[in-house]
């Protein structure tokens, strides 16, 4: 039996607006008069073996997107959209981008401006450096147990830290465009 596959000719790498392929642009309405960017609202064929694939694909376009002017931080707008949703195409996704950076220096984390800048509460921003520390060590990690640094993304992705991840993102993004650098 066959596995269907999704007609190439009628997807582009980026939609009317610009933008890749997965992120859908709501024009504003009401109490928010300003367009809304939803980063990760994939389409899925329903097999597991198509929308990994898709999920890889979706990634090169994330990556090629992020190299422009002022998006250096893309990937990691993506992985928050994705968080409580990872399923085949986010499995994909992750795993491309994990392949990219499978080499280099760790990224730096997050500095203490950044961090207040996403977190306002002490607290918060105790817990976005503990989820960032964790998913530093996988990273430091990965070439002896790549499996790990896989699981750990996946599980803050999925974990109920969603507010908190902007640190582990960040690093997973400046991972994968550091790695398309060298």
């Amino acid at each position: 039996m066959s596995t269907p596959r999704p007609d190439k000719s009628t997807q582009s790498a980026e939609n009317a607006t610009g933008w890749p392929s997965f992120v859908r642009v709501t024009p504003g309405a009401g109490e928010l008069p300003f367009p809304q960017l939803h980063y990760w609202v994939p389409d899925r064929m329903g097999v597991p073996e198509v929308d990994r694939e898709r999920g890889a694909e979706y990634f090169a376009q994330a990556l090629e997107f992020s190299a422009r002017p002022g998006q250096a931080l893309f990937i990691a707008e993506v992985l928050r959209g994705m968080f409580g949703l990872v399923g085949y195409t986010e499995s994909g996704f992750i795993d491309a981008l994990l392949r990219r950076s499978d080499r280099g220096i760790i990224p730096p984390r997050l500095t203490d401006e950044e961090a207040a800048a996403m977190e306002a509460e002490p607290a918060a921003v105790d817990k976005l450096r503990e989820i960032e520390t964790t998913v530093a060590r996988a990273i430091e990690i990965r070439r002896f147990a790549p499996g790990v640094l896989y699981i750990t993304t996946v599980g803050i992705l999925s974990g109920s830290d969603g507010p908190h991840i902007g640190g582990a993102v960040t690093m997973l993004a400046r991972m994968a465009l550091n790695a398309s650098r060298h």
